[in-house]
């Protein structure tokens, strides 16, 4: 067993400092010993869970592992309001007696001070509800409240015959953070009631490795449209977010799960093309392996290599997962009329009405949820269809299938 990192150290104390003063707070209004050893006791277990998981002493299973994070996001996300209303409420408490006294006007008596301190205890508690019911309904119901969005795209000199062309985009299933088939099921009929003539899935498949996907193959397995299904590889498809015991390992984690997507009927492109032909017209489907420019996320993919094998006077759409590609490569092969991109999930947290949207995405990528263009070339960012199994909910950012009908 390895000595346990800084990182997941400081984070551990930040948790039993929060704890402390909970545990303070709580104990105001309740007496009874059990609550106290109960709040004790879940301290101990998450605390020691989450290092056990960040130091790799116990591995967890998937499904743990997601309501293992359910829980510690939840009831530690609550525990600073209920802090924060605590200590503001004390400031104006404190502030009072410091008046009372400059005007000499009689100080609280030690019952009147008691039954304060409880009240101002009790509203931090009822406090720290709120986002409780708010994480509790992102986990529950945002997380699956899937959004069809409908957006028309213009594109020149796209052959007549695939004019009108419905394409259906879904991104970064994440299947590995499902608790079960039923909701992701539901989304997929969904996707399937729009009849896209295309469907095209943009990488993040599963979390960390390909097992994830075996409960699954029966819904993925209906992901089908009449003119193909293309997919491409994320930054979690790789395996480079689990400890393998060898490289031959990861390797075969990566074969295997080229085989379930070629199995699924899906048109795997890593850094290669493939055409829709109508008639003797045809547009090209470029794909490249994940490419991001922040130093933290691989960049696999080979955007050259895959342009110079491509048909030079094809319309030209390219599968990357990473929108920072767009305006790092991207955007100096000018005949690229349209990118498909996902990765962030708009953060899964955020604001997104029809004039106004915002998340803390924005502060990340220039692209992060919708349509943007520059010059003459365009790029979608899929607010995803999945979600982290690291963050299980959707605040505001609802799971996206996004139906594309192109125009000429």
């Amino acid at each position: 067993m390895s000595f346990p990192s800084v990182s997941s150290l400081i984070v551990a104390f930040l948790m039993l400092f929060l704890d402390i003063i909970i545990f303070y707070i709580v104990k105001i209004v309740y007496k009874k010993k059990y609550i106290q050893i109960a709040l004790i006791v879940h301290s101990a277990i998450f605390i020691v869970s989450f290092v056990a998981f960040r130091n790799k002493w116990i591995v967890f299973g998937d499904t743990f592992k997601t309501i293992l994070g359910t829980l510690l996001i939840t009831l530690y996300f609550c525990k600073p309001f209920i802090i924060f209303s605590y200590f503001v409420g004390s400031i104006m408490e404190f502030t009072q007696k410091i008046i009372r006294k400059i005007i000499k006007k009689p100080t609280f008596t030690p019952e009147q001070t008691n039954s304060r301190r409880e009240f101002l205890a009790k509203t931090a508690i009822f406090t720290g509800a709120l986002p409780f019911g708010i994480m509790t309904y992102g986990m529950s119901m945002g997380a699956y409240d899937y959004r069809v969005i409908n957006q028309k795209l213009k594109i020149p000199n796209l052959p007549k015959k695939f004019n009108g062309m419905k394409i259906a985009q879904i991104s970064d299933l994440h299947v590995g953070s499902f608790w079960d088939n039923i909701a992701p099921k539901r989304g997929i009929e969904l996707l399937l009631q729009q009849k896209p003539d295309v469907i095209f899935v943009t990488g993040d498949l599963v979390n960390s490795e390909t097992s994830e996907v075996k409960p699954h193959l029966k819904w993925l397995g209906q992901i089908k449209a009449e003119l193909g299904v293309f997919s491409i590889l994320g930054n979690h498809d790789y395996g480079d977010y689990k400890s393998w015991n060898s490289e031959d390992e990861k390797r075969q984690n990566l074969l295997d799960l080229y085989s379930v997507q070629k199995n699924l009927g899906w048109n795997l492109l890593v850094d290669n093309t493939r055409y829709i032909t109508i008639e003797n017209e045809k547009i090209a489907i470029m794909g490249v392996g994940n490419w991001g420019s922040k130093s933290y996320f691989p960049k696999y993919g080979r955007l050259l290599e895959t342009y110079e094998i491509t048909d030079k006077d094809a319309v030209k759409l390219l599968l990357t997962h990473d929108p920072t590609h767009f305006e790092s490569q991207v955007i100096d092969y000018q005949d690229i009329a349209v990118s498909f991109s996902g990765h962030t999930h708009g953060m899964q947290v955020g604001l997104d009405f029809a004039n106004f949207k915002w998340s803390p995405a924005q502060y990340i990528y220039n692209q992060w949820a919708g349509l943007y263009q520059k010059g003459t070339q365009q790029i979608y960012v899929n607010r995803g269809f999945g979600f982290s199994n690291v963050f299980p909910a959707r605040l505001g950012i609802l799971p996206e299938i996004t139906i594309f009908q192109l125009e000429s």
